[in-house]
């Protein structure tokens, strides 16, 4: 069944039960993601495998939408990795953590009728820093292609390239471990005060 694995799946169960704690909504952030530990992290990516590597690249091509300021904003997949919108948050226990867009926050805030009380709505995928810095000049470059490139003895994509080519580099060891990382953030008014409330999940 689709969006009912962590993200999305579990921030979305959170989603709801974070609304029943105000009485309006202005901003809701959600930001997720499967990443080593930090003593895993022994590659220029500071990333490995949890799941399958050809859908986390597929990922990278995503369109997202965000609302700021109470205006859609979309961004193409191309725009993924180079855009005002990746920054960094302070995750609790991991320190600092690099958000970039990667997914429609826009429709969920339909599905939960709060077009009328929101200004800011955004999802994001986690990584340790330096992640959109690696993919950003490569995918200028078309990196993540998926036409065939002429003139080699076999019939290969960039995308499938990388694929074949990381795949085996970007494997755990036996005793490193990943981690599942996930905070929503509301902010809104209760009682006719502002109040924040973040959910976390870290393990």
């Amino acid at each position: 069944m689709p969006e009912c694995g962590l993200d999305p799946g579990i921030d979305l169960v959170l989603y709801r039960y974070g609304l029943r704690q105000f009485d309006e909504l202005h901003v809701l952030n959600s930001y997720c993601g499967g990443i080593p530990e930090k003593t895993a992290c022994t590659n220029p990516l500071g990333y490995k495998i949890s799941w399958n590597w050809d859908a986390v690249l597929r990922s990278q091509k995503r369109n997202a939408t965000l609302i700021r300021d109470g205006k859609l904003i979309e961004i193409l997949g191309k725009d993924q990795h180079d855009n005002p919108f990746i920054h960094e948050i302070d995750f609790p226990g991991l320190g600092k953590l690099e958000a970039f867009p990667n997914g429609n926050a826009a429709h969920f805030i339909e599905l939960l009728e709060l077009s009328n009380t929101i200004k800011e709505t955004g999802r994001y995928s986690l990584r340790w820093p330096g992640w959109s810095a690696f993919w950003r000049p490569l995918k200028k470059f078309g990196c993540f292609s998926e036409s065939l490139v002429d003139g080699l003895p076999c019939s290969i994509s960039p995308h499938e390239f990388f694929v074949k080519w990381l795949e085996p580099q970007l494997q755990y060891e036996n005793k490193e471990k990943d981690l599942a990382v996930l905070q929503n953030v509301f902010i809104g008014t209760k009682d006719g005060k502002k109040k924040r409330t973040e959910h976390t999940i870290y393990s």
